[in-house]
């Protein structure tokens, strides 16, 4: 595999994990994701699945997309949703610059030969 297509691993699993996180929240009408059961039902296989599918796509180190994934959610968690209480879309807009922020520095991040 080549440098460019690990970038791509990388960016798609860190801003797929978080956008799943983002949209269990906004849509389970909860204050944070694993609260509702939008999350257990919908959110959190589509996370399973997409960790699975980019470590198919990309072999090299497949480890990393399951990390990925459940990384950027955790993240997403602890700086945007745990800062206020109860469910609000409004909280979760608030959020989306922070997750787009992780998401914007994945990519150059994740070319960086060692």
């Amino acid at each position: 595999m080549e440098p460019a297509s690990d970038k791509h691993a990388w960016t798609i699993a860190i801003c797929g994990g978080a956008l799943l996180w983002l949209g269990a929240t906004m849509f389970g009408g909860r204050g944070e994701a694993w609260d509702s059961p939008l999350y257990w039902t919908v959110a959190y296989p589509l996370s399973l699945g997409l960790a699975a599918v980019l470590g198919y796509l990309f072999p090299r180190k497949p480890w990393r997309c399951p990390l990925a994934v459940m990384f950027s959610q955790a993240v997403v968690a602890r700086r945007g949703i745990r800062r206020s209480t109860g469910p609000s879309p409004t909280r979760c807009r608030s959020c989306f610059p922070r997750s787009s922020a992780i998401c914007s520095r994945a990519n150059p991040g994740a070319g960086r030969s060692r």
